[in-house]
Formats: structure tokens, sequence, C-alpha cells
């Protein structure tokens, strides 16, 4: 998120072990927050500025309350206080090719004890009754890498050959002398027999996070079945070369998606001209969106109508604009605490029901709807005719 007063630092909050966890971002520096506190829509934090003071010890109290993706609050301590605001960043996938990484690929070879034999670039995963091979990833995290990354995702294309199902497993290593020693390792699929290419979408981001020098992708240690399993690589057509999909905090907007969102006519009433919705006797105003593409908790819904005249309905109990009754899984929902948490499924369709102005003219307008789903901003447009 964003924040705002006389001057501009960003904070990110990470759930860890059912606590809080904060890092500031301020002047390309990146330090801890203190006493991180959030409950029930209101959070609390402690700033220390004493970096730009010199050895002066300085603390800045910060307090607000969450509303929708905005938070707004109070500040004081050293320097006097104060009105602060923060907005969410939007989550944005940003697609970053092998190359452009500054990451390599290419396969190790080694004996059954994890001794280094050697490199080849062919990107292959194997055992036999001697040897083993992995993919190793290598990268430079500072391209890739940084307070504003959320995730990264390796995305390798598979090439199937052999007709066995074979799970695979990423692994977290160290190199010792001529020996790589296994860490830990996560299991993160299974790969299938498929006369077409398919993509496996691997989560990379601990090793991003925890900075490790080097990942292996392969089977189990264990495994007793002697096949190989190859994987696109430079070599072959572009389509299937491995590449990250990296999920970014920024200002941009999220994509923009069409064609899903639709005016339905129908005769239900369960919306009115209140924060807080109920029946008011009049037909609603009934948004769907079809086919969801992403699944998680929906935490906010905001709908806003640019024509003849501009409207705006959101499901913030707080505020001054109706209210937003949510149809998913043929329940009807309403923000009745101030805490909206829907456990949405992709390829589900959600409905919106609205109180619908008596001047509101759908001639030439344009719908937006605003959905946050897992603290990820989804943008859906319709536009009226």
């Amino acid at each position: 998120m964003n924040l705002s007063k006389e001057d501009n630092f960003f904070i990110k909050i990470i759930l860890s072990d059912n606590n809080y966890l904060g890092r500031i971002y301020e002047d390309s520096k990146i330090d801890g927050l203190q006493k991180l506190k959030i409950d029930n829509g209101n959070i609390r934090f402690i700033k220390d500025c004493s970096g730009a003071f010199g050895t002066f010890k300085c603390r800045q109290i910060f307090n607000g309350e969450y509303d929708g993706n905005k938070i707004k609050g109070k500040w004081n301590g050293t320097g006097g206080g104060g009105i602060w605001s923060a907005e969410l960043l939007n989550l944005v996938d940003e697609k970053i090719s092998l190359n452009e990484s500054g990451c390599s690929l290419k396969t190790v070879i080694l004996d059954l004890n994890g001794k280094f034999k050697r490199f080849t670039d062919r990107t292959i995963v194997f055992k036999n009754d001697e040897e083993q091979g992995y993919l190793i990833l290598k990268c430079d995290k500072s391209k890739i890498y940084d307070f504003f990354t959320n995730k990264v995702f390796l995305n390798l294309t598979h090439i199937s050959a052999s007709k066995k199902e074979v799970p695979l497993i990423l692994y977290s290593v160290r190199k010792v002398s001529n020996v790589f020693e296994f860490i830990n390792g996560k299991k993160i699929g299974e790969l299938i027999y498929s006369e077409e290419p398919y993509s496996i979408k691997i989560d990379v981001t601990n090793i991003f996070a925890e900075d490790l020098k080097y990942a292996l992708i392969g089977y189990p240690n264990d495994f007793q079945i002697f096949t190989s399993n190859k994987f696109g690589n430079i070599y072959d057509f572009s389509e299937i070369r491995p590449y990250f999909i990296v999920e970014r905090y920024t200002n941009k907007p999220g994509d923009v998606n069409e064609n899903v969102l639709k005016i339905v006519d129908d005769k239900f009433d369960f919306a009115s001209n209140k924060s807080k919705p109920n029946a008011d006797g009049k037909k609603d105003l009934h948004l769907r969106i079809e086919n969801l593409n992403s699944d998680g908790i929906l935490s906010y819904v905001e709908i806003s109508f640019n024509g003849g005249k501009n409207y705006v309905w959101n499901t913030n109990l707080f505020d001054i604009y109706p209210g937003i009754v949510i149809r998913s899984g043929g329940k009807l929902i309403k923000n009745d605490t101030g805490e909206l948490k829907v456990d949405v499924k992709k390829g589900d369709n959600l409905d919106f029901f609205m109180y619908k102005p008596d001047k509101l003219s759908l001639i030439n307008g344009v719908f937006f709807v605003k959905l946050i789903i897992n603290n990820r901003q989804y943008i859906f447009k319709l536009k009226s005719e």
C-alpha cells in the first residue's frame, strides 16, 4: 500500500503463522514496522524515522481505519501530527523471458550420491542406474525480485515422451565443494503423458525471497523408476521456452476484463438506496459476471456507471453510497457487519443486485466493476447501448 502525509513511503504486510509482519520502504531503504497491529478494520504501527534526524531518536505513531481498499487515519510523534491516508496497490502479472531475467536454466547431472558430474544445455530430468539429471535454476535476484514483488512463478513446457506418470519436486540445495546437498523439497505436480506439450507453473518465490543460489527440479530422491522427461528450452520454438510470471504491486490498474459482464433483466428486489441494503419494493439493477476467472476470498466490490449521470455502488457499510447484494453459489450475501468475506470459485457466476436510480439511463453508458479477491484487484467493463 502507498501511504501519504507530508512524505511518501510504502508498507508491505505479510501474514505469517497467524501474525502480521510489516516492512517499510522509503528512500530505497527497507526497514521493519514496529508494533504492527491489525484488528477489526483498524491498523496501528510505529515508524522509526531516526534516519532522517541523524542520531536523534525519532518515532511516529500511525493509527488508521481500513475502508474497502483505502486507509485513513491520524499520526503523531516526532515532527508533530496530522492526517495520513493509504491506498492498496494493484497486483499485476509481468511476463519475463529467461534471457531478460538474468537467470539460467540447464541440466546438472549428478551421481546417485549427489556428486557433480557435468552440465548440459538440454533441459531434461532423468534417472538411470548410474546418474540422475535435475533442472538447475540459478538467478540474480536483483533483476526479478524486490520489495514490490508478491510471487514469482517459473513456467515450463513439458514435452511428453515417457508414458509414465511421475512426481516433480522443487529442491532447495547448497553446493559444498563438488557435492549438492539437498536442504528440503516440495512437490510441485505430476508429469503426465500427453501428445501435445503442456505448461507447468511452478512457484519459485522462496528461491528469491531467501536469496538461494541454486534450486533443482527433478524426481524424488528415492524414486526407483528409470525414465526421463524433456522440457522446452532456448533451442525450441519461442512459444515453449521457459519464462517467469512475476506478480508485482503497482499503481497501474489491473487488467480490464470485457465480454463477461452482463446486464440481467429480471424482477428481483433485494437492494435499496442504503449502504446496508434491504428490499424497497422496486426492481433492482442486476449485473452478472459470468465464468469468473479467479478464486479466493472476495473482500470488496465497487461498481460505477459513467454515462449521462454517474453513479457509484459499493460494499462499504460506512460511506454514502448504496450497498450491493451479492449472489454467489446460489446464496445471497449482504455486508451487514462491515467486513465482507465471500469464498468465490473460478468458473462461477457472480450476481450483483443494486438500487436502480429513477434517472439512470443505460443508453451509451459504461459499467465498471472492481473486485478485490485475495488482495488482488480485478476490473470488469461493460458498455451499454
